[in-house]
């Protein structure tokens, strides 16, 4: 069956009313794999859709009306860049989520540092278990000094 292709204006997104149930997908008729998809609720998100290495990939540029079409025609090209190149720029997302939370992390400078080091280190776990934010405990510690403590490539 093939995909009845439009031409993304601000105009024809904001036209396009949401289905009762489930998504519709438009295609866009200038760029490539760029597709909007509108779910039952109204949210109309920007994406790549594309085959990479035999398999269906899905890539989130963003939302509308946050990014604009033409931002989006952008995203999507790089996308398509980062495909073409080999990665696939859904794996950076799932490599953020699958780090190490907090607690874990604790836990790590618990074993490796305080116990063998420090006398106090039963202060150090009140502390935490009495004022760590609970919104924190499982939270991935990406980009933090910390990351690199638990990997052992800190000084």
């Amino acid at each position: 069956m093939a995909q009845e292709k439009v031409n993304f204006t601000k105009a024809v997104i904001n036209s396009e009313v949401a289905p009762e149930t489930g998504r519709t997908y438009l295609h866009d008729a200038k760029e490539a794999g760029l597709v909007l998809m509108i779910t039952a609720a109204g949210r109309k998100t920007f994406q790549l859709y594309k085959k990479h290495q035999g398999r269906p990939v899905r890539v989130t540029l963003g939302t509308w009306p946050e990014i604009t079409v033409e931002q989006a025609r952008k995203k999507c090209r790089e996308a398509k860049v980062e495909l073409a190149e080999g990665r696939n720029p859904n794996e950076a997302a799932r490599t953020i989520r699958e780090e190490m939370a907090l607690n874990e992390l604790f836990a790590i400078w618990m074993d490796r540092f305080a116990k063998p080091h420090r006398r106090t280190w039963l202060d150090d776990q009140r502390r935490y278990d009495n004022y760590m934010p609970s919104r924190w405990v499982g939270k991935s510690c990406h980009g933090s000094r910390l990351t690199a403590y638990a990997a052992g490539t800190s000084d």
